[in-house]
């Protein structure tokens, strides 16, 4: 979803990833998981940490290839990957958008800038009651609580996706609208 032809954060011009390259210690990780559709990982990275990795590493480096169909699924994704900037750039203007209304009923998303969207409800219950609200009207998300979050910090974790309508976002907003009510 997010650099530039959805390659990641670390694909964007950044001076600190520059001067960690010019040092020549430099290291690039990421998933094959969500957004690809697949799983496992990379990583790439400089000669020196590659070889920190192997020698210091051995049992994890040679236990994890992955399957001739996974490297398969993974070269199709990224194949693919690359041409969707248009919907790159309205999955993440529809998070836009419910950010702006979400702050405008006074609703906190948090420091999110990305396709998913926290609305922090305080108390866990608060965010149970929201979520089972939503499921009620055909929304799914998920409540995230204590312990994963520090108290009184419980949430909705909204996660945007492609398939996102403006209708869905409209929807989503005027449930929204009726738990804090």
């Amino acid at each position: 979803v997010l650099g530039p032809q959805g390659r990641g954060l670390g694909a964007q011009q950044s001076p600190a990833i520059e001067a960690l390259k010019a040092q020549g210690h430099w290291l690039l990780m990421g998933t094959f998981s969500k957004a690809l559709g697949v799983s496992g990982a990379y990583l790439a990275c400089s000669q020196a940490v590659k070889d920190y990795l192997i020698n210091r590493c051995t049992g994890f480096v040679y236990s994890t290839a992955p399957s001739p169909f996974c490297a398969g699924a993974i070269a199709k994704s990224l194949e693919l990957v690359v041409q969707l900037d248009a919907q790159r750039a309205q999955l993440l203007d529809h998070a836009r958008t419910l950010r702006t209304t979400l702050h405008s009923l006074g609703l906190n998303t948090g420091n999110s800038s990305t396709h998913i969207v926290p609305v922090l409800a305080g108390t866990a219950k608060t965010a149970l009651r929201w979520k089972a609200h939503l499921l009620e009207n055909g929304l799914v998300c998920s409540a995230i609580r204590p312990p994963t979050v520090p108290p009184n910090t419980a949430r909705l974790r909204l996660a945007l996706h492609q398939g996102i309508s403006p209708l869905h976002l409209k929807a989503l907003i005027a449930s929204l609208a009726q738990c804090i009510q």
